[in-house]
């Protein structure tokens, strides 16, 4: 087996913990949709929250890399860091389609809870677009 190769094998689990050291030891996360989907919405301690949504992509991300190769395994481990720069757009941005989850608020609990309801569909979606990135990935 070639060195080269050996090295290849091991970069996305150096991805992999790339992205739980950012995810945990950043000092800009505070201002992210993770932490304040964990503070204000589940009002859980923000370390929880991290824990939690670390889990949720790392459960994710090694079902969906599982019987690709090693350059696909590359790629998809780089798309580890959309998850919280999306969220950090799809909380805290003025989107057009926070209508979606605001109407449905509006309509099924005439108005009450609509954090709640933005946060579940932000994650939601989140989740959604990068399982659609790594597909592509996956097919290229």
């Amino acid at each position: 087996m070639c060195i080269y190769s050996l090295i290849f094998q091991y970069i996305p689990h150096l991805i992999v913990v790339a992205f739980l050291l950012m995810l945990f030891l950043s000092p800009i996360f505070p201002d992210a949709g993770i932490d304040d989907i964990s503070h204000n919405v589940l009002q859980i301690s923000y370390l929880k929250g991290r824990i939690i949504f670390a889990i949720f992509i790392l459960y994710f991300y090694y079902n969906a890399i599982k019987n690709r190769t090693i350059a696909n395994k590359i790629i998809s481990s780089l798309t580890l860091f959309l998850y919280p720069l999306l969220l950090y757009v799809m909380f805290h941005a003025e989107n057009p389609i926070n209508f979606i989850p605001y109407l449905i608020s509006l309509y099924l609990f005439s108005g009450a809870g609509e954090i709640y309801v933005i946060a579940i569909f932000d994650v939601v979606l989140v989740f959604l677009l990068v399982y659609l990135i790594q597909r592509v990935f996956e097919f290229k």
